[in-house]
């Protein structure tokens, strides 16, 4: 059962008789737009009857919801006063409520919120009200106290619906014909109760807490420029070459596009130094060669940084060896991440000198995965690595800190951004910036973290897989920003802004939602909470929305780059990414690839409409594995169908719709894009 006010009725929710001001169904507004009705909450904030923000239900809301599984409340909401609103959810009887409140801001626009219903997210005896639940309120309070605060405001509310819905052998029985009958395809947001009946997912949480990403007004062109390729997962040019672009490989290759063509040989083949070796019957391996980034003096001679470039990798551990920063509690180190510099070679400007190798910092790892990814030169000159929080789920695990996990531990550089010069110290002995332990490389001065016992290197912390990020190009009219696209576990991916001596929330928070890091709901997400607890960063909230969505979208993002090239003048300025993929699990294929672009003022994500291919989705299985960007700032999506070292792997030049053609193809391409936009609006209409 869901409350839509669809009918034209409150749906039996009111606010007592003595409210001067009763709720009242709008008929227009409504999350869905024009014609989508609401229920509106209005309080005047005075003393006496309606000064207070609360409406309440029963009739529809009582049952046993221990026994049928309701675990939350969810709804849509839209703050319409000037006033943040501290909402909370009250349960009779016994009376209970909510112990956090979900914060909604003043002129927020519509919201899904989730108001949990566990035990531990209520005040009191919550088992025994949620065993014999007889009413529901909604009201505003900054104290877990009925009936809160006076408050002059108004509230929109709509799509009132338990998390999930009882269950009953028909709804089972439902359940599994539509599952049957269902053609498996993109943009499938599974309904939470079949998640919740058939025992998919870690604690069978929704994968829908956020609205859906649709189709937006920028239609490009996937144009191929090289195939055959392995894994594809990066991909830049040195500062000032025009004409080579050089490609990462996840299997251990750096090859180079030199205009606009694959030149056979690699730049520099390392692929018996990534390891452990690379499982070549698993596409999900996140190990391997994984980063690049050219000095900022690399073109220029006399510079310290001409010809040095460096990569980030994962290798074994050489015996009688230990890496720079061991894993934390002792655990069993089976590789290191590292990062190492290299040269050019003289006279062969695609082509990286093997003998030139010297290793900068190593990271012991346990587990396989949260390796990041990216480094790159910020505008300040400084090299920056992101790193994950040392792999497995919730920061939890052999080499995990307690209390509180990897990511909000300063004693560690894991869950971190670091910030070092990996330029040979001898090179610069007037730098006022620290010598690193090893000798190897300085840490800037300004790094915010000096105390006893943290890591100096640490630029900002609560990170859980920032696997890839980039600097706003100031070269190109942008602001030398570094955007990041941290990956979530269960329910929540999140774009930021880099800011020193940051906490951006890992594993507190997932995206602007609380996270239960461990007890009985470990793993899954609580209520949306931007802003709180203080002092947390949540992901970039713009005028109309927060730059995060849920898995409904997708499983893992793939960040990209913001667009300063010419060639799209509608996207300049947008940050463009992606998505791993959709599907996952269950005996199916990681597939159905998704490329996003996002503004970084509105907060705004939109799917680009691709209609040079079915149904505007990327065809054949490709999973996005990263982003490249050339010197002029165009951009390339790289993607792949098979594992680290199969032939799946392909760069797409993203182009401008319609490329200059025929007068046919510029008509066909309008109507590709204009079935695209009536297939979204039909899900969009369908998922009301």
């Amino acid at each position: 059962m869901t409350d839509t006010f669809q009918d034209g009725s409150t749906m039996g929710w009111s606010s007592g008789a003595a409210n001067p001001n009763p709720p009242f169904v709008a008929a227009s507004g409504g999350p869905a737009g024009a014609g989508d009705m609401f229920l509106r909450l209005t309080a005047t904030g005075n003393l006496g009857a309606g000064g207070k923000l609360v409406a309440f239900s029963g009739a529809q809301w009582t049952g046993d919801y221990l026994a049928s599984g309701v675990t939350a409340i969810a709804m849509d909401l839209n703050n319409m006063g000037a006033t943040d609103l501290s909402l909370r959810l009250w349960v009779a009887a016994p009376d209970v409520m909510s112990q956090q409140p979900v914060l909604l801001k003043a002129g927020s626009g519509w919201t899904h919120v989730l108001f949990q219903l566990t035990p531990d997210a209520l005040t009191g005896a919550a088992a025994l009200a949620l065993s014999n639940v007889s009413q529901l309120r909604l009201f505003h309070g900054t104290d877990a106290l009925f009936p809160g605060q006076n408050i002059a405001t108004q509230l929109g509310v709509d799509n009132i619906s338990a998390v999930p819905e009882p269950q009953t052998w028909a709804l089972l029985g439902a359940g599994l014909a539509l599952i049957a009958g269902l053609r498996m395809r993109r943009r499938w947001r599974a309904p939470l109760v079949l998640m919740a009946l058939l025992g998919l997912g870690q604690g069978a949480q929704a994968t829908t807490v956020l609205p859906a990403i649709t189709t937006g007004d920028i239609a490009v062109r996937l144009k191929t420029v090289a195939s055959g390729m392995s894994a594809p997962d990066y991909a830049i040019s040195a500062p000032g070459d025009t004409s080579r672009l050089f490609v990462v490989e996840q299997n251990g290759l750096l090859r180079v596009i030199e205009n606009g063509s694959l030149l056979a040989g690699p730049a520099l083949d390392i692929r018996s130094r990534v390891s452990p070796p690379l499982n070549p019957a698993n596409a999900n391996d996140e190990r391997g060669f994984l980063g690049l980034a050219f000095h900022p003096g690399f073109n220029t001679p006399g510079s310290i940084g001409f010809g040095k470039l460096y990569t980030y990798t994962s290798e074994a551990i050489p015996a009688g060896t230990a890496p720079t920063f061991a894993a934390p509690n002792g655990a069993v180190q089976n590789y290191k991440n590292l990062i190492t510099e290299w040269r050019i070679s003289p006279g062969q400007p695609g082509v990286v000198d093997p003998t030139s190798r010297r290793e900068i910092v190593s990271f012991g790892k346990n587990a396989g995965n949260h390796n990041g990814g990216t480094i790159t030169f910020g505008a300040d000159g400084y090299l920056y690595l992101g790193l994950g929080d040392g792999g497995n789920a919730n920061d939890v695990g052999p080499s995990h800190l307690e209390p509180g996990g990897n990511a909000q531990n300063l004693s560690t550089p894991l869950g971190k951004m670091l910030r070092i010069d990996p330029v040979d110290p001898a090179l610069t002995a007037a730098s006022a910036d620290l010598l690193s332990g090893n000798g190897q490389y300085r840490i800037p001065v300004g790094n915010p973290f000096q105390g006893a016992g943290q890591v100096r290197e640490i630029y900002a912390l609560g990170f859980r897989n920032p696997y890839r990020f980039a600097v706003d190009r100031i070269d190109l009219g942008g602001s030398g920003q570094i955007i990041i696209g941290d990956v979530g576990q269960n329910m929540i991916e999140e774009i930021d802004r880099l800011e020193l001596g940051g906490n951006f929330g890992w594993g507190l928070k997932e995206g602007d939602f609380l996270f239960n890091r461990t007890g009985p709901n470990a793993g899954q997400i609580g209520a949306r909470s931007p802003g709180n607890p203080v002092g947390l960063i949540d992901p970039i909230k713009g005028t109309l929305a927060t730059l995060e969505y849920d898995h409904g979208d997708g499983i893992s993002i793939t960040g990209g780059f913001v667009y300063r090239g010419g060639a799209i003048p509608a996207l300049f300025g947008k940050y463009v990414f992606g998505d791993l993929a959709l599907r996952s699990g269950g005996g199916q294929p990681r597939a159905d690839g998704r490329l996003f672009y996002a503004d970084l003022q509105t907060g705004e994500i939109k799917e680009f409409a691709l209609p040079q291919f079915v149904d505007g989705q990327l065809p054949d299985g490709l999973t996005v594995h990263g982003f490249g960007e050339d010197a002029m700032g165009e951009l390339y999506a790289l993607v792949t169908n098979t594992p680290a070292n199969g032939t799946g792997g392909i760069v797409f030049q993203i182009t401008a719709v319609p490329e200059p053609a025929t007068w046919a193809s510029l008509g066909l391409g309008l109507l590709l894009l204009a079935a695209v936009r009536r297939r979204a609006s039909s899900r969009r209409a369908q998922r009301q």
